[in-house]
């Protein structure tokens, strides 16, 4: 009563309702000269701007992890509690900046410890995740062993913790590993000493594309757990789908690979039933495997009768192949196991309006069959049309996949030539003649 001024503090002011607000917002506009009011919030966005406008605003940033950390360790030495550099990391990182949280976390600590804190002792107070779940993660990614993605959400799901902080702790762990990629070395990493040595280990396992690329789809699956109502098998999808991400090859390793002759041309090979390349043998070949014959000998096998692709099926069979790889990994983007099976599937030709496909194995095609409406959804947005798939059996050992590249008529026209120069030298050799059925 005797001072000067009045002075109100509101803590986490963000609390009060619209109506308080408003209430306030009275006060503020016409303040009694001996009021101060003090207002404090972590959540400044939360505050109405018609309250924001009448004040001065004062951030404070946030107090390095290391600061905090130096700081706990001079409190435990004047104490004479017993703490590893592992165990202060936990609680700095846990306060997120703010001392007085470490110094309430830090005497937590003390009071369920008995005087030696361990880093297992923190981990388990706080319910927090172990960390090296996040490197058996990376390290599946590039061993590709898709048992971890169960292995680790188990882990996870038994141990009580959330998997939204568990999403969270990944996203940080490859913001690290971008890091060390980019930098090569780890002083910007708030971590303890053991782990920034483990970080760096990865400096030359990851590229900057791959990491963008993880760090996005772990940004979209945050969005998407948030609404989804089995967090456990969403959880094993992404996690199966980050270990089955193909590694992008930069451009400077393309062209070293070109200059050093890695890459070739691919061996064209053409294949009856859809008009396109199949594999030559050499004149040399051929009439070594020949031999002369008697004429009772020779069994002339009946010809099946097939119906011929028309030039508007050549013309959309080469359309589908053109965009062919572009639909399978859209596929796989929905449906990683159903996008593998159509990967190793073999595209034949057209025929009836309906694309015939040869399979790996002969149950792939149930699966096909019952991802029926999916096709056809999704066929219509990659190709601009609902396309029908036809079982055209199973895939010939040693047939290789069809090229993306449509085949041109005059491809087609040389190999007919070259086959009738073939028959030409067999007929000459053995003094035989054609029989056309």
């Amino acid at each position: 009563t005797k001072g000067k001024f009045k002075v109100y503090i509101i803590d986490e002011v963000h609390m009060l309702t619209t109506e308080s607000f408003n209430a306030l917002l009275k006060t503020l506009e016409e303040p009694p000269e001996h009021v101060i009011f003090i207002f404090a919030t972590t959540d400044v966005h939360k505050v109405p701007l018609t309250i924001i406008s009448r004040c001065q605003r004062f951030d404070f940033r946030r107090i390095e992890m290391t600061a905090i950390k130096k700081l706990l360790k001079e409190i435990a030495e004047a104490e004479k509690i017993q703490i590893d550099d592992m165990a202060l990391t936990l609680i700095a990182k846990k306060a997120d900046g703010a001392l007085r949280d470490a110094q309430s976390l830090f005497d937590q600590v003390i009071s369920f410890s008995s005087g030696d804190v361990q880093s297992e002792v923190i981990s388990k107070m706080l319910n927090l995740i172990d960390e090296e779940i996040y490197f058996t993660i990376s390290d599946s990614i590039l061993d590709k062993n898709f048992k971890t993605a169960f292995e680790v959400t188990k882990t996870v799901y038994e141990n009580g913790w959330n998997f939204i902080d568990f999403l969270n702790g990944l996203n940080e762990h490859f913001r690290n590993i971008m890091t060390v990629v980019i930098r090569k070395d780890s002083d910007l990493i708030e971590e303890a000493d053991y782990y920034k040595e483990k970080y760096l280990n990865y400096a030359d396992k990851f590229s900057e594309g791959d990491l963008i690329r993880i760090l996005n789809f772990i940004n979209k699956t945050q969005y998407e757990l948030k609404t989804s109502s089995n967090q456990r098998m969403k959880i094993e999808i992404a996690l199966c789908h980050l270990i089955g991400l193909e590694r992008s090859a930069t451009i400077s390793e393309l062209i070293s690979k070109i200059n050093s002759g890695k890459i070739s041309e691919p061996t064209r090979t053409y294949s009856i039933s859809s008009g396109g390349p199949v594999k030559k043998p050499s004149q040399e070949q051929s009439l070594s495997n020949v031999r002369l014959v008697e004429k009772n000998e020779i069994n002339i096998p009946e010809v099946k009768s097939f119906v011929a692709p028309t030039a508007k099926d050549s013309s959309d069979f080469n359309s589908i192949i053109a965009k062919w790889q572009v639909f399978v990994e859209q596929v796989k983007t929905d449906k990683l196991f159903f996008g593998s099976i159509l990967d190793n599937s073999n595209p034949v030709n057209i025929a009836n309006d309906k694309l015939n496909i040869e399979v790996e194995h002969s149950d792939d095609w149930d699966i096909i069959s019952d991802n029926k409406t999916y096709l056809d959804k999704k066929t219509k947005e990659v190709f601009g049309k609902k396309i029908e798939f036809n079982n055209a059996g199973k895939k010939k050992s040693g047939s290789e996949k069809k090229s993306s590249k449509p085949i041109t008529k005059s491809q087609s026209s040389g190999s007919s030539n070259d086959e009738n120069a073939l028959v030409n030298a067999v007929i000459n050799q053995l003094g035989g003649r054609e029989i056309k059925k």
